[in-house]
């Protein structure tokens, strides 16, 4: 457990462990902590409950732990890991990546070392093999290089209420909470409403691309979509598409092409 409040969720989950008869030891830095009152009425309950509890500097027999747990820095660390901290974590990297443990490796609501707004990884980063994140997912859990330290992520429901969740931006994926507010479309509406897409491109062995592109459009919502290949692909590598529209054109001629787009496009896009 660490200084902060990820160390005062180092110190619930103690609780809960010991209550429930599981054999647990908690290390946490004795004379080098900032606990706010909910961190410290945690630890004060386990003093209480008289359950032993050591200092981190201590730590000198990791590996007689089958599980190792993660409870140092939360989502509040802007700097790099250094001192006993950076020491803890890599006496855990050097057992766990040899020989001398198989320990478990499980992160309480991120990884030590990560930045919770941040795709960027430290040299210094706690490798979790599982990541209890609260209530949301943060972008060091969905953004590379700094995924690879959650592992397999689990997202649980530590009761904060959605209005507290939503003042923040949400901008890596939909999710329930920024759901994109989509226009209810006309009853008498057709294909022609929504805009005509042109997408030029693909080659022959190189038609992948903008056949992926092309479907995006369709499923996207786009309206009229014309898919222009070179002459020299031939049209079947689309037809199982009936809904996207095919026009060929001469690689030498684009004045063609160019006269296409200008009048029969509200977008387009070009490449291979």
């Amino acid at each position: 457990a660490g200084p902060g409040n990820n160390g005062g969720d180092g110190f619930v989950l103690m609780r809960h462990l010991r209550v429930n008869g599981y054999n647990a030891d908690l290390y946490y830095p004795v004379n080098d902590n900032k606990y706010n009152k909910t961190a410290q009425t945690n630890l004060n309950i386990l003093n209480n409950l008289n359950i032993p509890l050591y200092d981190l500097s201590t730590l000198n027999n990791i590996d007689n732990y089958n599980i190792i747990i993660d409870a140092l820095f939360g989502i509040g660390l802007k700097r790099n890991l250094s001192g006993i901290y950076k020491d803890i974590i890599e006496k855990v990297l050097d057992l766990c990546t040899g020989t001398a443990t198989n320990a478990l490796k499980i992160a309480v609501d991120i990884s030590s070392g990560l930045v919770s707004d941040s795709s960027e990884a430290a040299e210094c980063v706690f490798n979790a093999d599982y990541t209890i994140s609260f209530s949301t997912l943060k972008y060091c859990h969905t953004l590379y290089p700094a995924k690879k330290y959650s592992g397999n992520i689990i997202t649980t429901n530590i009761s904060i209420p959605d209005n507290i969740i939503s003042q923040y931006k949400h901008d890596i994926f939909i999710d329930e909470y920024n759901k994109p507010a989509l226009k209810k479309r006309p009853a008498d509406s057709h294909k022609g409403t929504f805009g005509k897409v042109t997408l030029i491109g693909g080659n022959v062995e190189m038609a992948g691309a903008v056949k992926i592109a092309a479907v995006s459009a369709m499923h996207s919502g786009c309206g009229l979509i014309t898919l222009c290949h070179p002459n020299t692909l031939d049209r079947n590598f689309i037809s199982d598409i009936p809904e996207i529209m095919t026009k060929s054109f001469d690689y030498n001629e684009p004045a063609l092409i160019c006269d296409f787009i200008n009048h029969s496009s509200t977008v387009y896009t070009i490449g291979n």
